[in-house]
């Protein structure tokens, strides 16, 4: 697949919003080319290269390890299960992300974006979740470690700003943007409680600073016995993954300021019947047993949704 075109000049909404990777101040004033911007302060270069603003400086080992782990998956060197661009990689791909998107929909529709609106997406990957939020008339920036951003279908938008970056070291200025967002990707920090605080730390102190946490693992005290084993093939090839109880996601994000609560995704008789049948259950007896488990669904659920509104300064400034 080849890269997007790529939009003309870094979108003059966005430059704003910018902190230098290095000195981090503002890059506001700076001096601003259609590929690079050159800090006033300490005068460090950051480049835009087919589209995307190269931020990463200094990259953490789990950074590291996370970019090469990917780039060797995507090259076909290394492979978690079918191996890939095989058929059965790729429905298993579509399956997933078609299964996100009415997930994410269904947030979008009861939680709707304000036109205009900043959100910063956190492990944007190819921005396909991007495109639901220009949809809505927000402005966005996508952040991630990958080359996967050179993929985005709507590189050119003029309402998108892709930029490789850490999400626990986000080069964006103190008080900003207005929602930050990420689809099972926060998982993958290495550093949790310090992705809270960055995600308040850029979220404005209004108290309409918006997270959205969609999709990811958050086990109930039942299920976190049962998935002690859960990313172990993927951690071996440097993928960081993680296994959070929800009570520690809920207790992370409160300690960062946010008034933070769960939401369970709707799971259809369907899908719940596919679901047991994975796992051995022949799909006439799952039918059968889907009206007993609905009142301990959310028990089972693992991949769910945190929100919440940033209600109380951050206790801790990042990277004044």
């Amino acid at each position: 697949m080849g890269y997007a075109h790529a939009v003309s000049t870094i979108p003059h909404w966005a430059r704003p919003l910018l902190a230098c990777p290095s000195c981090k101040t503002a890059l506001e004033p700076a001096t601003w080319t259609d590929n690079a911007v050159l800090c006033a302060a300490c005068a460090h270069r950051v480049d835009r290269v087919d589209g995307v603003l190269e931020t990463l400086l200094n990259e953490h080992p789990a950074v590291a390890g996370e970019r090469q782990a990917v780039n060797a998956l995507d090259a076909g060197e290394v492979s978690l299960g079918d191996p890939v661009g095989s058929e059965a990689a790729a429905a298993a791909f579509h399956a997933h992300i078609e299964g996100s998107r009415r997930r994410l929909q269904d947030v979008l529709a009861a939680q709707p974006l304000e036109p205009g609106s900043i959100v910063v997406e956190l492990g944007a990957d190819a921005c396909w979740a991007s495109e639901l939020f220009l949809d809505a008339g927000a402005k966005v920036i996508a952040v991630d470690i990958s080359d996967h951003l050179r993929l985005a279908e709507r590189g050119d938008d003029p309402n998108l700003l892709r930029m490789r970056a850490d999400m626990n070291a986000l080069p964006i200025v103190n008080g900003s943007v207005d929602v930050v967002w990420a689809t099972a990707a926060a998982h993958h920090s290495w550093d949790l409680q310090n992705t809270f605080h960055e995600a308040a730390r850029i979220l404005r102190r209004d108290g309409r600073g918006r997270l959205s946490f969609c999709c990811e693992p958050m086990p109930s005290w039942l299920r976190y016995p049962f998935g002690l084993g859960v990313g172990h093939e993927e951690r071996k090839l440097g993928i960081h993954e993680t296994w959070v109880p929800r009570r520690a996601w809920l207790r992370k994000a409160r300690r960062a300021g946010f008034d933070a609560h769960l939401d369970f995704p709707e799971i259809d008789n369907r899908f719940a019947a596919e679901r047991l049948a994975l796992r051995g259950v022949p799909k006439i007896v799952g039918k059968a047993l889907n009206p007993l488990l609905k009142p301990i669904l959310p028990w089972l659920q693992v991949s769910i949704h945190l929100h919440g509104r940033l209600v109380s300064p951050p206790p801790r400034e990042a990277r004044e």
